[in-house]
């Protein structure tokens, strides 16, 4: 990998992580940073060992996970799903069902228990 092209994969990373609310997908990552999505996907995945949108999707699921943990109320899915850049609940819950196998309440509480072990 050129220092170039490890340069703008790290940038994309970070942005990324800056960006986790706002980011949609790998399409606006590559308009953005004016890379073909080939390269980016292979630069990214030698680089950190998954996908730019395994990397995303991971990253979305962390940031829930510390609302979830940080969160003294039941909010519902739709304030989560709006803080973490999705559209509505429903796509959050799909989402999280495909990744978990669970639906968001299940993850939910799958995620406080795991929490209330680590305390």
């Amino acid at each position: 990998m050129t220092s170039q092209t490890n340069s703008t994969i790290l940038v994309i990373k970070s942005y990324i992580d800056e960006n986790i609310h706002a980011v949609r997908g790998v399409n606006e990552l590559v308009c953005i940073f004016c890379i073909d999505r080939k390269v980016l996907h292979e630069k990214f995945t030698l680089a950190f060992g998954l996908s730019p949108m395994q990397y995303i999707q991971q990253q979305k699921l962390k940031v829930l996970n510390d609302m979830i943990r940080k969160s003294d109320d039941n909010n519902i899915s739709f304030y989560y799903a709006h803080a973490i850049g999705f559209q509505s609940s429903a796509t959050l819950s799909n989402f999280i069902k495909r990744r978990t196998g669970l639906s968001f309440l299940e993850y939910r509480s799958s995620v406080l228990s795991d929490s209330s072990r680590d305390t």
